[in-house]
């Protein structure tokens, strides 16, 4: 059994480190106050989808609508929403994966301090990885490249 508090202070904490490592690996600003109101909309979410009458909830497209929301909140208006909306696709995966192959596919319940040290643990891996690298694109340090095969273009 799992308790709704459980529930929201788990999915705030995931979210908000997943939107501000999406933001980092761009060089998007930190815009923390966006970031902490996407988070709170995202663990309300999964409470609601977490219970039975709200079922629902849980089908894949309302799981992608409700990160498009999400990203949108934190982010806002922005021409590079499905850049920003893509790369925290791809960072949440890459941390669904990480807590998988630590805690495996088991029903063991852990405590919040290690799936926050996970959590932030991955984080700082990523910030290494990643530094400047969005910045960069940001500024427009980048080169353009173009790929051609066989007459065609990319």
């Amino acid at each position: 059994m799992i308790y709704l508090d459980e529930i929201l202070v788990l999915n705030f904490t995931a979210d908000y480190l997943l939107l501000l490592t999406t933001a980092r690996a761009l060089g998007e600003p930190l815009r923390r106050k966006h970031f902490a109101f996407a988070s709170v909309l995202g663990s309300a979410y999964a409470a609601a989808a977490a219970m039975p009458v709200l079922g629902w909830f849980s089908a894949w497209w309302m799981k992608l609508i409700s990160s498009l929301v999400m990203v949108r909140l934190a982010f806002g208006r922005s021409e590079r929403i499905l850049r920003q909306w893509l790369l925290f696709l791809l960072v949440s995966s890459g941390f669904a994966g990480v807590e998988m192959a630590l805690f495996g596919f088991t029903a063991v319940r852990f405590p919040l301090l290690l799936f926050a040290g996970t959590f932030l643990t991955c984080y700082l891996l990523l910030g290494v990885s990643f530094r400047g690298s969005g910045r960069a694109a940001v500024r427009g340090l980048l080169l353009p490249v173009t790929v051609e095969q066989g007459g065609k273009q990319v």
